[in-house]
């Protein structure tokens, strides 16, 4: 049975060769990743953390070195990047790029965090979403949920409580990740929806 982890390796894997075939030799295959990759035009944009590279630069990485990818078309790439996406974009983040943008977001929302991050590695944190200990492959996820400001908070929990709450031995901090409540996108709390109502 193919683990989640070995499931993205393949994709990004394949994002990598079939861009690389697609910009060498235009061969193309008929999976769906394929299929979104012929709607790109020949010469697309590509971007790795924010800056603009070739298809040899995307070529250099391996999966693992990757934590997103999202392919832009049409509209959608033209109306973020202007004439240079018209034939599509190809954005790409790093796993250091994805962890950085977490971890400055927590560092920016908890005080708390900030400290614990100047006395002590991360390398000592296990980062828990919900009641899911994140093992490998996080990074990604977490920075999406940070663009899109959907973190509502953290708590910081002793080793003791790791332990004995998510059964985790190697961290000293677990790092408790908090999404926002969708009422709370809305910018209603749900308890001042039902004082709204009673008004």
């Amino acid at each position: 049975m193919i683990t989640d982890y070995e499931l993205k390796s393949l994709m990004k894997r394949q994002l990598i060769t079939v861009l690389f075939l697609l910009f060498s030799f235009s061969v193309l295959g008929q999976d769906s990743t394929e299929n979104t990759l012929k709607k790109l035009g020949k010469n697309p944009l590509i971007i790795i953390d924010g800056n603009r590279v070739t298809v040899k630069v995307l070529a250099q990485y391996e999966p693992e070195d990757i934590a997103t990818f999202a392919i832009l078309l049409d509209t959608t790439a033209t109306n973020k990047y202007g004439y240079f996406a018209k034939d599509g974009a190809v954005i790409v983040e790093t796993v250091p790029f994805s962890k950085n943008k977490f971890m400055t977001h927590f560092k920016r929302i908890s005080p708390e965090f900030e400290n614990l991050c100047t006395q002590h590695p991360d390398s000592l944190f296990v980062f828990v979403l919900g009641d899911s200990v994140l093992n490998d492959n996080y990074e990604g996820n977490l920075s999406m949920l940070c663009e899109n400001d959907k973190v509502s908070h953290i708590d910081i929990i002793p080793k003791n409580l790791l332990e004995s709450k998510f059964n985790k031995q190697n961290g000293d901090f677990g790092i408790i990740i908090h999404v926002r409540d969708p009422d709370e996108e809305d910018g209603i709390i749900p308890e001042q929806e039902d004082k709204q109502k009673l008004d």
